[in-house]
């Protein structure tokens, strides 16, 4: 199972961690932003731990990446950020939240071949959500801008 959630609901998503916690064992799940999943990747490589890291992280049953696309990855770190969702593919399940549309993913990846690699690994099998709406966060924004007009 692979699960976008497209223009998304990141509370919805740390509510179902924090549930998978609560009734089977932490072991089993991660979530991180996918920064910071890079950044841990990216110190891997260069400590020569990369494969170590990239067996760890394909073991959980289910990984949840966090807001892609919304820090720049660079292309040497789509290579690792491929070489983790071609681990899992198949194998494992994998959350990605992000409001970016699949058709601007070369942007993120800085290759549209490495992008199209990832996407079509992640949507085989996958069920995307795309949640439409008004930021939950702007959510009194909105009701105040409205309300003063």
């Amino acid at each position: 199972l692979h699960l976008f959630l497209l223009s998304i609901l990141v509370h919805l998503v740390k509510f179902l961690f924090i549930e998978l916690i609560i009734i089977y064992d932490k072991k089993f799940f991660y979530y991180n932003k996918c920064a910071d999943l890079m950044e841990t990747l990216h110190k891997a490589q260069l400590e020569g731990r990369l494969q170590e890291r990239l067996k760890k992280f394909t073991g959980y049953k289910l990984l949840i990446i966090d807001e892609l696309g919304y820090l720049p990855i660079t292309r040497d770190d789509s290579k690792l950020f491929f070489q983790l969702i071609d681990r899992r593919y198949e194998r494992n399940s994998t959350i990605v939240t992000t409001n970016i549309n699949f058709s601007q993913w070369d942007d993120i990846f800085g290759d549209p071949l490495i992008a199209g690699a990832i996407v079509d690994r992640l949507l085989h099998h996958a069920t995307v959500v795309t949640i439409k709406g008004k930021s939950y966060r702007l959510q009194n924004f909105y009701r105040t801008e409205e309300e003063s007009l």
